[in-house]
């Protein structure tokens, strides 16, 4: 489904193609979690091949940004994203821990 709409978005519109794009860096991002969930702690392993394509995911989340894909990109990734600065909406924010308690006081 993601290259047909990468084919199609090819005669459409600007908005489309941003669609298109974010929804094949949500592809890729979900292919590689795929393989390094089942693979455990040795997908990080620098010699592991699960841990190449986990780099080269988010690579393509943030190599490829431009506005119209920063803005339909968290649309795609779900809606974990609604509380973070910005609103999934591209804008840029900064974002600060809240303090935590210590233990034991």
């Amino acid at each position: 489904m993601t290259r047909e709409r990468l084919d199609d978005a090819l005669t459409a519109d600007v908005a489309a193609m941003a669609q298109a794009r974010a929804a094949a860096s949500e592809l890729t991002v979900r292919a590689a979690a795929a393989l390094v969930v089942p693979t455990g702690s040795t997908a990080v392993s620098v010699a592991a091949h699960p841990q190449r394509l986990a780099r080269e995911a988010l690579f393509l989340l943030v190599f490829g940004l431009r506005p119209a894909i920063k803005g339909a990109l968290p649309r795609q990734l779900g809606a974990a994203f609604a509380g973070l600065p910005g609103g999934g909406t591209g804008e840029s924010s900064s974002l600060r821990a809240e303090p935590r308690p210590v233990r034991g006081t």
